[in-house]
């Protein structure tokens, strides 16, 4: 124990938090596997919006946890697959809500369910939020409303939005 009455993290430790979050990520709803608050938008917009902010809730939450798995892996071959698996389920989701955007007809002329795949994995990946907040002193808040109206504007089809407000 160090002398503020905690014991020293190892990878190993960080391995199994990494691997208990995988599991609980899984379990609870999956938040993963249960799409029904994405079944719930009524609008490409309502559901970039619950999307962000999910995005949101998983990095303030557990991105420490993210942090220190993704470093331990570097020496802690075991980590390897966990943090694989945790940049597949954010790829994949992504990917998931770039087609249920273009299912809705609310994706831009001229952009794919691919780039747009992309740029929401690439946007909304806990690198990026991990600078804007760590790096860059932004709140979770400012990282949220600046991803909704940054993802907005590069993937929605204005036509789209204006079309459900009238």
């Amino acid at each position: 124990m160090n002398p503020n009455g905690m014991s020293a993290v190892t990878p190993r430790h960080t391995a199994q938090l990494a691997r208990a979050l995988v599991e609980f990520v899984n379990e609870e709803g999956g938040v993963l596997e249960n799409d029904a608050w994405q079944r719930q938008a009524t609008t490409p917009e309502e559901l970039l919006r619950r999307n962000m902010h999910l995005v949101r809730e998983l990095n303030e939450k557990c991105g420490d946890i993210m942090r220190a798995a993704r470093s331990a892996a570097h020496s802690e071959p075991d980590l390897v697959p966990v943090v694989e698996a945790g940049d597949g389920y954010h790829r994949d989701g992504e990917y998931a809500i770039a087609a249920a955007l273009a299912q809705m007809g609310g994706l831009r002329e001229g952009i794919s369910v691919a780039r747009a795949g992309a740029i929401l994995t690439v946007l909304a990946s806990s690198g990026s939020i991990d600078q804007l907040v760590l790096e860059h002193g932004w709140s979770y808040d400012e990282v949220e409303s600046w991803l909704v109206q940054t993802l907005t504007a590069l993937l929605l089809d204005p036509e789209a939005d204006s079309a459900d407000d009238g």
